[in-house]
This record gives C-alpha cells, structure tokens and sequence, in this order.
C-alpha cells in the first residue's frame, strides 16, 4: 500500500475533504438543474440521461459487470456505515407506520440533506419537498418493474436499445437511450473498447422499458436530479457527523427500537470492507488452520460419495441422469480456510499497490478505491471465464458463510465458519451435524433449479 499526502483533488461532482481530527467533511454538491429558458434537443436529452445513468452505474457497479441491472434497486457499493441494513425488520412488523408517514419522513430527510448542501441557495421548504417528490416518484415508477421476478436474457447493446423502445410506436432515434454515450464514459480512462454489438446479460428486461417510457415523459431535469440524489444517498453516511445525523435520524423514526452501532463497530466494519485480506492475513498467521481444512476436505468427500449412493439408488432418475449426476458430484471443487494467496504474501501485497490512503480525505480515498476495483472488473469484459480459477480471493475470509459457484461448479467455505458452533476440534459426530450439514446443502445448489442447467465445468447448458 503507497500512503500519502493529502493532495488537492481533482474536480468532480461532489469534491469533498475530510479531516479524521474533527471528523468534519467539507462538501460542495448541488442538485443539478437546466434552464427553462434554453431547453436542450431531444438528442442531446438522450446525451445527457445517458451520461448521468453512467454516471450512477460507477458509484453500483456490482461484483459482474456483465449482469445489467436497474440503478432504483441497487444496494450501496460503499458499507453502510450505520448498520441498519443488517438489523432492519421488515416494515409491516410497525402496522402503525402507514405509507403515508414513511413517506413524509423519507421527504424531509432528503429536504433536510439538500440544504445542508446547498445551503448557499434560496430554495424553501415548499419547493425542496416537489422537489424531493418528483425524486421519490420517477424512482417508484422505475423501480415497479425490479420488484418482480424476470427471466434474465442476453442482448447486445444494440439490440437492447431496440427492445427499449419495441413498445412505442412514434419514437424517434433522438429520443432513445444513447447506450454509445454510456459505454464510452463506462470505460473512460480504460484500455477496453465497447461496442454496440457486444453482448451484455440483463437481469430485468421490462425495467429498460420502463426507463425508456420515462425518458420520452419526464423532463431532463428531473432526471438528473434523481440520479444525483441516489449519488449522494450512497456517500451520506461517509461524509459529515451533520450529514450522517439525518440519515440515522430517518431510520430510527421509523425503527426506534433499532440498536445503532458504536463508532469502533462503524471503524471495523469500514476497514474490514476495504482490507477484508489483509486483516485476515493477520489471523491467518497465527492459525493458518491447515488441520482443520483437511478435516473438512475429507469429511466432504464422503458427502460426495453419500451424495452419488443414494442417487444410483433412487427410483426417480433414469441411468443415464445418474450418470452425469455422479460425473458433476465428483467435479466439484473444493476451496477450504484461507485463499491460497495468503502462503506467498509479496502476491497479496502486490493486491493493494494501487491504493493511495490520504491521510486527510477518507471519503475521497474510498472513491480511489472502488474507482480501481470498477476498472479492474472492466478488463475483465469480453474475457472467459476461467473455471480453474481460485475464487477465494473474492471471498472474505472471515466471512461467516459457505457459498457455491455454478459457473466454477465449486464450494467456498471460508475460514470464518470454521469455528464454533459449525466446527468443533476434536468432536466429528459434532461436526456432521454443523458444517457437514452446510457442506451437503452447498453441494445440493449445483442440482437446484438454477444449478440443473451447468454441466460440471459451469457451461450453461
């Protein structure tokens, strides 16, 4: 890791400096705005829309770039510093929080944000709540369309472009999304170049057709209105103590039973998020748990073999069913404890050479961040899938989960479960009973509804 002065930074939409010693964070954001007076055409509108989509797209970047998904319901990329989304009930547990005071709270948290940013404007409370409104409704229209579930399919960006507008009649070139804008600025400051043609794996299809309908009805403006509040909405929680406040406040007015983290459990989980491998770097040092991931090779071998008995007994599945069921069983990889990379640490260091900690910007150095991590996943567009490829590097270690890949036909159990109460030293009738029973239901995701359509090397079928 290369440390550093802080240095001024260069201009973008939000410049912000933050100083560690008074946890106080300089900001200048604006809601955006375009003047009635000089209203722009249609096919710089589309232009514009496109611009600040991608402009969004970089601060929701998921883990798969190629999966395309609606910007309404993308989770923070960022971690969410007061917790609530760990602790968060579901609201029809209050029955006396009634949509309609929800929403009044989601609207004078979103006024009251907006003028701390702008506190130099002359917007009043009136105008601040329209304009919290109109945020608020375009992001429920296009967020109608994300709730249900879709069948995911490919397109290219051409052809997506064509089922945006495949429901309206008499729409013109001008008024469709400009996708070539959007993947230009996408991979700005890259060695990667996109095309129309390629091919793009889209989560929620009928959510582009919403977009598109919206962008012939909703002016310009409040577009880029919502697009800049769902920036900032990200940011809040990292910017200033004020800023943070309001956030907080938001949800424990609805939740007011919700237990808010302390500032070291904000601390941890802030740097556990950037430095999940080198923290568990440190614990792997000391108990590198080489025993116990043999332990639990050898137990899920003898899973396998259960697994493949009672599938050459079952009554239900013809021959050669069992056949290729056995062939995908005994494929499966196995990634146990600690990631591989951990045994020559020049290689995990070589991980975080990029990154610059500036001393005097927190906000701005987790924007560095995820700004590299976003180009990294960039370069790996267009690229095949390695499926011999370690994939617990991009797990946290000290995670307290197991995961299946269909695409790798693999079982990642971190070393973070490998205690108490899902692995006991020294008591395997036990342990059967916790990770063994993790270890068969991972192992079971490769024959589940999603898992039946990839052979045993991730090729979908």
């Amino acid at each position: 890791m290369r440390y550093e002065k802080p240095r001024k930074s260069a201009a973008h939409p939000a410049e912000t400096h933050f100083n560690p010693k008074t946890e106080r964070c300089r900001t200048r954001v604006f809601p955006v705005r375009v003047s009635e007076s000089n209203p722009c055409c249609a096919r710089t509108r589309a232009s514009r829309v496109g611009q600040n989509f991608r402009t969004f797209q970089r601060f929701s970047f998921s883990s798969c770039l190629s999966q395309l998904g609606p910007a309404s319901g993308i989770t923070s990329p960022l971690p969410e510093s007061l917790g609530y989304h760990r602790r968060r009930p579901r609201a029809s547990k209050a029955p006396d929080q009634t949509a309609r005071v929800i929403l009044l709270l989601k609207v004078r948290y979103m006024v009251s944000v907006i003028r701390e940013l702008a506190a130099d404007d002359t917007n009043n409370a009136t105008a601040l709540s329209k304009l919290a409104l109109k945020i608020l409704i375009l992001e429920s229209n296009l967020k109608r369309e994300t709730d249900a579930e879709q069948p995911a399919k490919e397109f290219t960006f051409q052809s997506l472009k064509d089922f945006m507008s495949s429901n309206l009649s008499d729409i013109s070139e001008d008024d469709m999304f400009d996708w070539q804008s959007f993947i230009d600025g996408l991979t700005e400051g890259t060695n990667i170049t996109l095309t129309m043609n390629d091919v793009v794996f889209v989560r929620n299809p009928k959510y582009f057709i919403e977009l598109q309908a919206q962008m012939i009805n909703v002016p310009l403006e409040e577009f880029q209105q919502f697009i800049w509040w769902k920036v900032v909405e990200i940011l809040i929680p990292h910017t200033t103590t004020t800023m943070a406040r309001f956030k907080s406040s938001f949800f424990e007015s609805i939740f007011p039973n919700l237990k808010k983290p302390s500032r070291k459990e904000v601390c941890m989980d802030v740097t556990k998020t950037f430095m999940n491998l080198p923290i568990a770097y440190e614990f792997y040092v000391r108990d590198d748990l080489s025993v116990t991931s043999v332990k639990v090779r050898k137990m899920l071998s003898q899973l396998q073999r259960a697994f493949k008995g009672m599938i050459e007994e079952s009554k239900w599945t013809d021959r050669v069913t069992q056949q290729v069921t056995s062939k995908k069983v005994d494929a499966i990889k196995a990634e146990i404890g600690y990631p591989e990379i951990f045994e020559t640490p020049e290689e995990l260091e070589k991980l975080y050479e990029h990154i610059e900690i500036r001393e005097d910007e927190y906000l701005q150095s987790m924007l560095d961040v995820k700004t590299f991590e976003v180009a990294s996943v960039l370069q790996e567009w267009g690229k095949p899938i390695v499926t011999n490829h370690s994939l617990s590097i991009l797990t946290d270690p000290l995670e307290v989960n197991a995961f299946y890949s269909r695409l790798h036909n693999s079982i990642t159990i971190p070393a973070g479960i490998l205690q108490m109460p899902f692995f006991y030293k020294g008591v395997d009738i036990v342990n059967y009973g916790a990770i063994g029973s993790i270890l068969g239901h991972e192992m079971t995701h490769g024959f589940d509804i999603e898992g039946k359509n990839f052979d045993v090397n991730g090729k979908k079928t």
